[in-house]
C-alpha cells in the first residue's frame, strides 16, 4: 500500500485491528484455569470482535455462532455479549430475566436474544418472562434455537472466515470503501474478482485482495452492499450488488 493510502487510513479510519488497541490484546491475561472456571461455564470460549477491537466470551459454541450471525447482520452497529439479562422491579424486589445477547441496529431498534439448544416448542420459562419484560424496555425479544442458528452452514462458515480475516488483516479505510462503492453499479452485479480488476486498472493499482475483502466486509455490514454469502463460499466469484 502506498503512503497516500496509509494517510487515508489514519485520517478516516475507524476502530480496526491494525490500531494499537487490538495489538494490546495480545498481552491480556485471564488469570489461569482457576479464574476461567470460577463462576463461569465450563465451555467458556473467547474470541475478538474485529469491529470493536475487544475480547468477547461465550459459554458455548452455539452462543458464538449466534453472535457471528448477529454481528455481521447488515445495519448492525453493536452486539453486547455482556448482556446477562434485563433487570426490573417486581413486588418491590429487584429481579433479572435471563438473556444472552443485545444487538443494536442503525435505526435504533434493539433485539435481545435468548439462545437455547432445544427446539422452539421446548422453550424454557425464562423465554416467556423475557417476552413480557422486553416490551417494557422497548426491546424486541428473540428466541434463538439451535435449528435456527445453524440452519445455514455455508453462511456460518463465511462469517467465521470473515471474523478471522478481521483479526489478522482487517483495514477499515473509509476512503477506499467509497472507491469500491463507485465501482459497483447501482443496477446489476459484479464478482469480487471483477471489482479487484477494475480497481487495479482505473483507481488504485496498489490495492490488495485483503484490502478489498476488508472493504466488502464493512460495506456488507453497514448495509451498503449485498453479497450471496448465504448461498456459496466467499471468494473471487462471490456476487456483489448495491443494496
Amino acid at each position: 500500500m502506498d503512503n497516500h493510502s496509509l494517510q487515508r487510513v489514519a485520517t478516516r479510519g475507524n476502530t480496526c485491528p491494525n490500531n494499537p488497541g487490538l495489538w494490546a490484546l495480545r498481552d491480556t491475561r485471564f488469570g489461569g484455569l482457576n479464574h476461567r472456571y470460577t463462576g463461569k461455564h465450563l465451555k467458556l470460549l473467547r474470541t475478538v470482535d474485529p469491529f470493536r477491537a475487544s475480547g468477547v466470551e461465550f459459554k458455548s459454541p452455539l452462543h458464538l455462532d449466534n453472535w457471528l450471525l448477529r454481528n455481521f447482520t447488515p445495519m448492525v452497529t453493536e452486539c453486547d455479549t455482556k448482556c446477562e439479562g434485563l433487570k426490573f422491579i417486581e413486588g418491590g424486589k429487584s429481579r433479572t430475566v435471563s438473556a444472552d445477547l443485545l444487538t443494536t441496529f442503525k435505526d435504533g431498534i434493539r433485539v435481545v436474544d435468548l439462545v437455547i439448544p432445544a427446539s422452539r416448542c421446548a422453550a424454557p420459562s425464562e423465554w416467556y418472562r423475557l417476552e413480557q419484560v422486553a416490551v417494557a424496555f422497548g426491546i424486541v425479544p428473540a428466541l434463538r434455537t439451535k435449528e435456527e442458528i445453524r440452519s445455514n452452514p455455508i453462511l456460518l462458515q463465511n462469517l467465521d472466515r470473515w471474523c478471522q480475516h478481521g483479526l489478522v488483516n482487517m483495514v477499515i479505510d473509509l476512503n477506499f470503501q467509497d472507491e469500491v462503492l463507485k465501482v459497483v453499479p447501482a443496477a446489476g452485479a459484479m464478482t469480487v474478482a471483477d471489482i479487484l480488476k477494475e480497481l487495479k486498472a482505473s483507481r488504485n493499482p496498489h490495492v490488495t485482495q485483503g484490502h478489498l475483502d476488508s472493504a466488502l466486509i464493512c460495506l456488507y455490514r453497514s448495509g451498503e452492499l449485498r453479497m450471496n454469502i448465504a448461498d456459496a463460499s466467499y471468494g473471487a466469484e462471490t456476487i456483489v450488488q448495491s443494496a
